[in-house]
């Protein structure tokens, strides 16, 4: 199957799941943050705002020279609640980036997590390493 034929049967799906809800509401979501940033199979670079019409999209990713089928921005941060479990050094940069000063925008995590109402952040030691503690 087509990548984007794939992205649409999982619209189609989850408008069927969903059916009173233009964007799904989910109840809780869990996500990561890779050690380039991405999360879901949202990465930095990505036109996060192209896709906002859409519930799933599929994304060539250069680097891994495949393609991926993912929920969209607006599923994303839709949700009730955010659960991002993040763990290793690889990644302490990036989430100080996150929760500094707004840098951490070109991150698609920070821009799930800045649009969603209810996130929770789980670090390991060596993730939360660079992070700005309050």
């Amino acid at each position: 199957m087509a990548p984007d034929e794939a992205a649409h049967r999982y619209e189609a799906d989850l408008s069927a799941s969903f059916p009173d809800e233009e964007i799904p509401v989910f109840d809780l979501l869990f996500l990561g943050v890779g050690n380039d940033g991405h999360t879901a199979s949202l990465f930095p670079g990505m036109d996060l705002d192209d896709s906002s019409e859409r519930k799933a999209v599929a994304v060539y990713v250069e680097k891994l020279r495949s393609y991926r089928v993912t929920l969209t921005l607006p599923v994303l941060s839709n949700a009730r609640h955010l659960v991002f479990l993040v763990t290793g050094d690889a990644k302490a940069a990036i989430v100080a980036e996150i929760f500094g000063d707004g840098e951490g925008s070109r991150y698609p995590a920070s821009r799930v997590a800045s649009l969603s109402a209810n996130v929770t952040w789980l670090l390991d030691k060596a993730a939360a390493g660079e992070a700005k503690r309050p």
